[in-house]
């Protein structure tokens, strides 16, 4: 997989400001070369890992604020999908999540309900919560991991507001782009028009960090 912006590519998407963008680049580039940044407590380094992501839902994962990250024009996404195509994905999730349960064998859903998102603020846990109704008639309730729910339904973000049927078309609709987990690009991006730099950035949104310089 490629992870780097072409000079082609910059040119198509920034069009007549694409010298003033490369010229932004380069100087980036050379004002922080050899730097590196490193966790400073003894943690693990997965969260520098996963640093950055584009857009939150109004604070990062964890619990740094991001205020004005619905400005961005992406903070909604939906993803329309056919009543059959939601209801296949459910039935292996309800498979899954089931799969101990000897009663719940080979028994197929017939109507499916978005109840609500739940997210646990000190593990930072999230999962979907389902009502769904079987074909014998019973009721039960389905507690889904938001990123399984996420990946199955290749979503932008696991944060699912809504789950909405509308005839034969089911519309999933979820806030901000990616993980969630570190720092927005969209906050970062907005801050650095306000005139903080790169270590005032790194800082709101990272703790027991240092910035450091190879020799």
């Amino acid at each position: 997989m490629k992870n780097y912006f072409t000079f082609l590519e910059q040119k198509r998407y920034f069009g007549e400001n694409y010298q003033k963008n490369l010229e932004k680049y380069r100087r980036a580039a050379v004002e922080t070369t050899g730097m590196y940044l490193k966790k400073t407590d003894g943690a693990d380094a997965e969260t520098i890992n996963t640093s950055w992501f584009r857009v939150s839902t109004g604070n990062t994962r964890e619990g740094v604020l991001c205020k004005n990250d619905y400005l961005s024009e992406n903070y909604y996404n939906d993803v329309l999908l056919t009543r059959t195509e939601f209801q296949n994905v459910m039935q292996k999730l309800f498979a899954l999540y089931t799969e101990e349960s000897a009663e719940n064998i080979g028994k197929e859903i017939t109507e499916i309900h978005f109840e609500k998102f739940v997210e646990k603020d000190i593990s930072c846990e999230r999962s979907l919560q389902f009502g769904v109704r079987l074909r014998d008639g019973t009721k039960q309730e389905l507690i889904v991991d938001a990123k399984l729910f996420c990946d199955m339904f290749q979503l932008l973000s696991p944060y699912v507001e809504t789950v909405a049927e509308t005839g034969r078309e089911v519309i999933i609709t979820v806030k901000g782009i990616g993980h969630g987990v570190g720092m927005s690009q969209f906050t970062a991006n907005e801050m650095a028009k306000e005139g903080k730099d790169y270590t005032e950035i790194l800082n709101y949104f990272f703790t027991n960090i240092a910035i450091d310089k190879f020799e």
